[in-house]
């Protein structure tokens, strides 16, 4: 039987304005290949490009598109139309000589089966296969961890700091069972409430559109100490103690700098950060 793998309704809707090539690519190697536990996947520009080449039947009139005759730019710049989507983030790399991993952020993952056609159980509301087995449940990447399990949202105790932020909702769908409504996803505006009350000095959140909940959320997901409020308190403390040239407090080459939340996590400035590469060892 033909593997079976879902395209939810969320990720036809951002691939419907992209180029036919950025499809291509998402649906044909990220998708493809993704980890089904994680939603991660690491491909090679020279996999984008084979993924792209073109070479016509003898009797078409196109030309053939040779993976030679594809740079390396164009192919970045597909990726980067993914990015601003919010289709994928990319994610830090261990080594420099590992395949640049991303993660494939609005996917389904969870506990498939993707050579077995599911058969709806209407009257219980549960999915079985075809041979009786145990209910499957497909989750959402947003209700796992990086490690395929469920979490419970943290809690919610936290100082809230009263500055409102507009956070854009309407690319994701709400949970319509209390089962989803319990599962863990990545709480931006927790987050945000932290940033705002321990870097006072550093830019106001006032948007937060679906490009930068892309790169909060999969820092969320990349660790499962990360998925703790507690974690981002002690991240934006440490910054607010130890590295005082993201607080200004620290002139540059090019004078003070105050970056903000979305520059933080950045993957390759999250990276530097908890790598201490702007830590002031004589800092308080």
């Amino acid at each position: 039987m033909a593997e079976r793998w879902i395209i939810t309704s969320e990720e036809d809707d951002k691939l419907q304005a992209l180029s036919a090539d950025a499809q291509v690519i998402y649906l044909r190697l990220f998708r493809r290949h993704m980890d089904y536990d994680t939603g991660r996947v690491a491909v090679t520009l020279g996999q984008m490009k084979r993924c792209l080449e073109y070479l016509p039947d003898p009797g078409s009139q196109l030309s053939p598109r040779r993976v030679a005759d594809i740079g390396n730019n164009y192919v970045r710049a597909r990726v980067a139309e993914l990015e601003r989507a919010g289709l994928i983030a990319k994610t830090p790399k261990s080594s420099r000589f590992d395949a640049p991993s991303f993660c494939c952020i609005l996917a389904s993952v969870g506990e498939v089966r993707p050579k077995r056609e599911p058969q709806r159980n209407h009257k219980e509301g549960t999915t079985r296969g075809d041979n009786g087995e145990l209910p499957i449940k497909i989750m959402t990447y947003e209700e796992r961890g990086t490690h395929g399990t469920t979490k419970e949202p943290q809690g919610g105790n936290h100082k809230n700091t009263g500055i409102p932020v507009k956070i854009d909702t309407s690319s994701y769908e709400e949970e319509s069972s209390a089962a989803a409504s319990r599962t863990s996803d990545c709480p931006h505006q927790a987050i945000i409430d932290l940033y705002h009350e321990i870097l006072p000095a550093n830019p106001l959140v006032k948007v937060w559109d679906s490009r930068r909940q892309g790169y909060l959320r999969a820092r969320w997901r990349e660790e499962r100490k990360r998925q703790d409020l507690d974690y981002w308190r002690k991240f934006f403390t440490y910054i607010a103690n130890r590295c005082p040239f993201l607080t200004g407090q620290k002139e540059g080459m090019r004078g003070p700098f105050t970056p903000d939340l979305e520059w933080m996590v950045r993957p390759r400035n999250f990276a530097k950060i908890i790598e201490r590469q702007f830590e002031d060892q004589h800092a308080a």
